[in-house]
């Protein structure tokens, strides 16, 4: 029905029949029009389905009730699709569908005091409890009390939404605190909140493109779907490299200086690569990007909360974070909220701010979901963040371990991430039913195009939620899938996807101790480059302490 409102229902207005006002009556409440059960729900209706018995007339393929009011009534089917268009739209499922790579979302109920336990309803409408064992909220930060609570306390404090874009009323007090959260944290002049990951990164690099005369992106083969859109930018020239091979890229790196001088060259890459696990070397390929006058951009969307002594990510964790020129993450995985953001030097954000269609036009994150990831972040960064790490790391290393003792095809890499090979589209859809109808667990498989046709897995994504016992239980839910289905045991992996000394980089896990040491020379660097403001090195303790006396309280003797 469209109208103003849903008011009184007309056809109680207008039917005087006894027969029809007593079956209005008892069947739905006159003055709520939208419930009223005579309008057709089948768009294949073409006929008033009370036209005889209410106005006892002989003309039931035209309601004679909606000539009478000011309400139009649509009780015909929908427009149709034209048949071409839905020809090529049935081809495109078909396909799919016959890969065994039709996605088909499991819908969940999270509980905020008990993840990873959730409720799954099937289409039956019954629901079953499920251990989730893929969730990208790596440290349970979504159930946080004083996440929780800090997003609660805003939404009475300050509403439900942003009003605006940044822009137009939308640029509120707490997006301010957080993008200066979030620039203090990666030790950078200024940082820029989006929407979410994926916005962040299409917009900031293909927005590059537009700003930059020339430009040439030089991308790692593995980067993430959201990079290669921005790198669509028709203005931008792109070479792909091979996944963390920084020989093939400094010798794309060098053929370019050679054939374009003039062009500004942008190295674009990823900490953590979030379907293999891998991590990237950052020292080697910004030393050799910096070799040739390039941007370094680094991805650390799955690295953000769980690694250095901050829990900055893997630049943080390497003492690399000064090597970097534009960061990007996300709020959506380890802060357990939502949005993305860049962190970069004053003029680079300005900027992307000025003009960047994905954040001009776009309405700003409620303020309620932004003091959630501003109290994330802060909890992250202190001693129960680091206690939270090493929880997580802990659990990490015991799963990977609990995998490779049962002869499961874990595909190895430095990260969290803790992908089995599987290498069937079919067979991983197969595996992940099994587990999830018989087990209560919950993994997703991962198919094409998300990964390569061939290289199909189930990524588990261990937490420091997951008890020893939960552990336990989907090993053995595990082996008994992989026995049932036949599935590629660790030799059956294919020799390309195993770990080589390129693929690994240099990421051997550093105890809490060699971290925070990192971290504070590299808090020196960043003084001395961000701090000074004219006046001298001014420590970024902001407390007039050098950070290498910090490093010999907290460090030296312990």
């Amino acid at each position: 029905m469209a109208g103003d409102k849903a008011a009184a229902c007309p056809f109680a207005s207008f039917v005087a029949t006894p027969l029809f006002n007593k079956i209005h009556k008892n069947v739905v409440d006159a003055t709520d029009a939208t419930k009223c059960p005579f309008l057709p729900r089948d768009p294949a209706v073409t006929k008033c389905p009370v036209v005889k018995m209410a106005a006892q007339s002989d003309k039931e393929d035209q309601c004679p009730f909606v000539e009478m009011t000011k309400y139009k009534f649509s009780v015909g089917p929908h427009p149709t699709i034209p048949e071409k268009a839905q020809s090529q739209f049935d081809g495109y499922l078909n396909t799919v569908h016959n890969e065994g790579r039709y996605r088909v979302f499991t819908e969940l109920e999270r509980h905020a005091t008990h993840f990873p336990h959730a409720t799954r309803y099937s289409k039956d409408g019954t629901a079953h409890p499920v251990v989730v064992w893929c969730s990208n909220d790596y440290l349970g930060m979504g159930q946080q009390p004083e996440v929780v609570d800090a997003c609660v306390d805003a939404v009475k404090t300050l509403g439900t939404g942003a009003g605006g874009t940044r822009n137009i009323s939308g640029n509120t007090h707490v997006m301010v605190g957080l993008e200066n959260e979030l620039s203090n944290w990666f030790r950078k002049e200024k940082a820029l909140v989006f929407t979410s990951g994926y916005i962040a990164n299409e917009t900031t690099l293909s927005t590059l493109g537009n700003i930059l005369k020339s430009c040439t992106i030089f991308s790692d083969e593995e980067n993430h779907a959201s990079m290669i859109a921005g790198m669509k930018n028709k203005k931008l020239k792109k070479h792909i490299w091979r996944h963390n091979d920084v020989a093939h890229l400094e010798e794309l790196l060098q053929k370019s200086v050679q054939e374009d001088p003039e062009t500004i060259r942008v190295v674009a890459f990823e900490s953590v690569y979030s379907m293999s696990g891998t991590i990237g070397p950052i020292h080697e390929i910004c030393d050799v990007a910096k070799k040739y006058g390039a941007i370094t951009y680094c991805d650390e969307v799955h690295a953000v909360g769980m690694y250095g002594p901050e829990g900055a990510g893997i630049a943080e964790r390497d003492g690399a974070m000064h090597k970097i020129d534009i960061i990007q993450g996300t709020m959506g995985k380890a802060l357990g909220c939502i949005g993305g953001f860049i962190a970069s030097s004053s003029s680079v954000i300005d900027c992307i701010r000025s003009a960047a269609p994905g954040f001009i036009f776009t309405t700003a994150l409620p303020p309620h979901v932004v003091a959630a990831a501003t109290a994330s972040i802060q909890y992250l960064r202190g001693p129960k963040g680091v206690q939270k790490r090493t929880d997580f790391h802990s659990r990490v290393a015991m799963c990977k371990d609990l995998f490779r003792t049962a002869n499961l095809p874990l595909l190895e890499g430095d990260s969290h991430i803790s992908p089995l090979y599987v290498g069937d589209a079919v067979k991983c859809k197969q595996a992940s039913d099994l587990l999830l109808d018989e087990f209560g667990i919950y993994v997703q498989p991962i198919n094409y195009p998300t990964v390569p046709r061939g290289t199909e897995r189930l990524r588990i994504t261990p937490a420091p939620v997951h008890t020893e016992q939960m552990s336990a239980a989907l090993v053995d839910a595990l082996v008994q899938v992989w026995e049932r289905l036949d599935l590629p045991r660790p030799e059956d992996i294919p020799t390309d996807m195993r770990p080589t000394d390129c693929s690994q980089g240099t990421s051997t896990p550093l105890s809490i101790e060699e971290e925070l040491a990192v971290s504070i020379l590299q808090n020196c660097h960043d003084g001395l480059q961000f701090g000074a403001n004219g006046n001298g090195f001014i420590p970024p303790n902001g407390n007039g302490q050098c950070p290498m006396d910090i490093q010999k309280e907290n460090v030296v003797g312990n």
